[in-house]
């Protein structure tokens, strides 16, 4: 792997959040009005976000948080070190290391509790008899990161974007029940990014 200079670095950091703005933006100027009747309104979409979407097979070894991040940010996977140099170490990704990454390529955004992003990362949090008393220290442990575009959804666990609803019927549903005494989910952090 070759090395890149602090300015070769800064470029590159700029040239992905550039074109994640553009194509994030002519989806929700463009794209997603046109489509919003049509039929196929979610394939179209789909097709859309797989033709200009920087993900790579190696998905499922990379852990939600980078995953996430590079799905809405444009960064191929195999550059993800840059913006996570510690992922070896550390495979999990708390919201300071997420703000980071997204200060790193340059994002401005919104840091946000408690709701859905329009553009953004979304932390979510299993619910079970851990949330019944608040914010506990496990709650941090049943944690999950997910990219969002409007109502379609990344997550690691599906390799490839999905509608919200299909996201929660199939892949929402598989995770419950793999978390012991889980019984739904909810957003904890949001970074709604900066597109216009």
């Amino acid at each position: 792997m070759v090395a890149l200079s602090a300015e070769e670095s800064n470029s590159a950091d700029r040239c992905h959040r550039s074109a994640a703005i553009a194509k994030w933006s002519y989806f929700l100027n463009t794209v997603r009005p046109a489509i919003s009747d049509h039929w196929l309104c979610h394939s179209i979409a789909l097709t859309y976000f797989e033709s200009v979407a920087a993900i790579i097979d190696e998905v499922e070894e990379t852990s939600c948080g980078p995953s996430a991040f590079a799905a809405i940010a444009g960064v191929p996977l195999q550059d993800i070190g840059t913006y996570f140099p510690d992922l070896e170490e550390i495979p999990w990704t708390n919201r300071r290391r997420m703000e980071q990454a997204l200060q790193k390529v340059g994002w401005s955004f919104t840091k946000l509790d408690n709701t859905w992003p329009t553009v953004g990362l979304c932390l979510i949090h299993w619910c079970g008899p851990w949330t019944h008393r608040g914010y506990a220290h496990s709650i941090l442990q049943r944690t999950h990161w997910i990219a969002v575009v409007a109502e379609y959804v990344f997550d690691v666990n599906w390799p490839g974007w999905l509608p919200k609803q299909n996201w929660e019927d199939i892949v929402v549903a598989e995770l419950i029940q793999s978390h012991d005494s889980a019984f739904g989910w909810k957003p904890l952090t949001c970074y709604e990014l900066t597109i216009g």
